[in-house]
């Protein structure tokens, strides 16, 4: 089995998660540059929205722990790189820490990292709103009964979800979560890490490559994405555990979850080729095709 294989002890991430907000000295919610703010080059240029932040974006969704962007060193160069191939190199611009060009695309990140939390809750009521029942579907094709219509019946698949964290596989075994397999492949963390993909639609993969320093045919997988989801999914699923979407939702930052993603972004980076290739195939499917009322193979595999 692939958990056994990667050396995985999913539920000692369990605890990673924090129960109450850790406010974190010198966060600020509201950024000291906009849009408004860019050079002339980037506003009302498709090429920034449509490009260069994307490309920004999957480099961000390379690094095995997402929340260290701007601790690394190499951020600032890289960001300067790619605006000039994105902007050209007669721009006038000079990139540093205190630029708007660099805060805002920091930002930007920012949000992209938070909107996986965001993402995962709504798979999950997704889910729950609109999966139907598949027996009612097998004797009636136009049967509208849910498969979880009450309160009671969803938290209890809630509880068997979040037991051994069956909700990350693909072929949950409720009954001995040791038993799972396809480790990541569930149906809630590909449809999560869809977000990945549609946030680097355009992005400029050469920039990426030239960056890591690896060939064309060599696979550069998004594993802090990866990270990112598998512990917005896990959250999400603690935020149903009453069976109904808690009022208040703990923000998705650093402060909350950096730990469970260290957690899982050390189990991710031992993931093979071929899982990858499994993975990198079924977001594709779980992005377009969600939780809906055919019942799609995915989701009847995260069934109990």
């Amino acid at each position: 089995m692939l958990c056994e294989q990667m050396g995985i002890k999913l539920e000692a991430a369990e605890s990673r998660l924090p129960t109450r907000p850790r406010k974190r000295r010198g966060e600020s919610a509201t950024p000291k540059f906009t849009n408004a703010n860019l050079p002339d080059c980037c506003r009302g240029d498709s090429r920034w929205k449509n490009t260069f932040i994307p490309t920004i974006t999957l480099r961000t969704g390379t690094m095995t722990v997402p929340w260290d962007l701007t601790a690394r060193d190499d951020t600032l160069d890289f960001i300067s790189s790619v605006f000039e191939q994105v902007f050209g190199h007669d721009t006038g611009e000079v990139i540093d820490h205190k630029c708007a060009v660099y805060l805002v695309t920091v930002q930007r990140q920012v949000e992209y990292r938070g909107k996986f939390g965001e993402v995962a809750l709504d798979v999950l009521q997704e889910f729950f709103e609109t999966t139907k029942d598949p027996e009612a579907l097998r004797q009636n094709p136009r049967a509208t009964k849910l498969l979880y219509p009450t309160q009671a019946s969803r938290q209890q698949y809630v509880k068997r979800a979040l037991n051994g964290l069956c909700c990350f596989y693909a072929h949950p075994d409720y009954d001995d979560p040791s038993e799972s397999t396809g480790i990541f492949r569930s149906h809630f963390v590909l449809a999560t890490l869809a977000h990945h993909y549609r946030a680097t639609e355009g992005a400029l993969e050469e920039a990426l490559r030239a960056d890591l320093d690896v060939a064309a045919n060599e696979m550069t997988p998004p594993s802090g994405a990866l990270a990112l989801a598998a512990v917005a999914v896990e959250r999400a699923f603690q935020h149903y555990t009453s069976g109904e979407r808690a009022k208040q939702v703990q923000a998705f930052s650093e402060g909350k979850c950096r730990s469970a993603t260290e957690v899982y972004a050390e189990k991710i980076d031992q993931v093979d080729y071929d899982t990858w290739m499994e993975i990198i195939e079924g977001h594709r499917g779980a992005g377009q095709q969600s939780a809906s009322s055919t019942a799609c193979p995915l989701i009847i595999a995260c069934l109990p």
